[in-house]
């Protein structure tokens, strides 16, 4: 069980396993790991977004956005605080970094104006959601 709910925080990445105490709880690996300061868990999300950008302050804004509930640009550009022609530029080079990805529902024919954001990477996720929030 232990190891389900490490996966839904760390995804498939071996470097974040290998940080995770297989002879302890899950409450523990998280306050150890995950929720001490000055620990590499707590840099990896600013670290990832500097090897594909300089400036990462707009694009955590974006994340932290998109995590809390804004999934279209307009929401996205209202709970970032940023210009609405702003975002498809951020959120394109997100998606080709393998951060975000723009879902269109099923039911849509063809390009659509119903797709919305969301984090791929289970680490961000859990990253903005509980950790960069507190």
């Amino acid at each position: 069980m232990d190891q389900v709910a490490i996966y839904s925080i760390f995804g498939g990445v071996p470097a974040y396993w290998e940080r995770a105490d297989p002879s302890k709880s899950f409450s523990h690996n998280i306050k150890n790991e995950l929720l001490t300061s000055n620990n590499l868990m707590q840099a990896e999300p600013r670290l990832l977004l500097q090897d594909f950008i300089s400036e990462p302050h707009n694009y955590i804004s974006i994340l932290s956005a998109i995590v809390n509930g804004a999934h279209t640009i307009k929401e996205i550009s209202q709970v970032a605080g940023l210009p609405n022609v702003n975002p498809p530029n951020y959120l394109a080079v997100l998606a080709e970094a393998g951060f975000v990805e723009r879902r269109v529902p099923v039911t849509q024919p063809g390009p659509s104006r119903e797709g919305r954001y969301h984090i791929t990477d289970p680490y961000l996720r859990f990253y903005f959601r509980f950790i960069a929030s507190r």
